[in-house]
């Protein structure tokens, strides 16, 4: 008997202790809880704030991707025909460069055409001085396999359209392996003729060591 009685008291204690236990464990269950919340609400706040800033950038840029655009549009429809439409927009997953014909097309030869649109765009927007950039650009061999030669031909009518009666504002150079129309292959355009060989037809005159 006394050693019955002497354990009930033992019995006893045993869920009192693992209730506290449990209340101890949800305590810190919870504050961690509590805390990862605070992190959650600290990270939104800062996501919140990043895209309110990236909304008011881009209102910054309507008014030059406007104009980017307008040229953009203008070079694509000389290049192409005047079926043809190009418009470039920026949004939350960065520029993009589209072109209208018959529907938004995006073959080899236009993404190619896209990228010197663009270009030419830009060097417009120089030459009215509202980009922070010199009006000089440098197109390195684009050729009439990427772009038709027709395309190919008309963006030298593009550029020829561009220079004043007296001066130019702009500096426009291309190297390509491809002739350019018969009118733009005589001075003032036609800079330099460069042949693989022999080494005295090359850029540096010389083989390379």
């Amino acid at each position: 008997m006394l050693c019955h009685s002497a354990s009930r008291p033992w019995r006893n204690r045993c869920p009192r202790k693992k209730n506290l236990d449990d209340i101890q464990r949800l305590e810190r269950d919870w504050a961690s809880w509590e805390l990862a919340q605070e992190k959650v609400a600290k990270l939104q706040e800062q996501i919140d704030k990043k895209r309110e800033s990236l909304a008011a950038f881009r209102d910054q840029q309507v008014e030059v991707f406007s104009g980017l655009s307008i040229y953009f549009n203008a070079i694509i429809r000389a290049a192409v025909g005047p079926t043809a439409s190009g418009k470039v927009t920026l949004d939350g997953n960065g520029m993009k460069l589209a072109v209208q014909l018959g529907g938004e097309r995006s073959t080899a030869a236009i993404e190619s055409l896209k990228v010197i649109a663009f270009d030419l765009a830009v060097m417009c927007m120089s030459m009215q001085g509202t980009t922070r950039l010199p009006a000089f650009l440098l197109h390195d061999s684009p050729r009439e396999a990427d772009l038709g030669l027709s395309v190919y031909h008309r963006l030298f009518d593009v550029v020829n359209g561009l220079e004043g009666t007296l001066t130019s504002a702009f500096q426009y150079i291309v190297t390509t392996t491809t002739q350019p129309p018969p009118a733009f292959q005589q001075t003032p355009w036609l800079r330099e003729v460069l042949r693989g060989a022999p080494p005295q037809e090359r850029l540096l005159r010389c083989d390379l060591p």
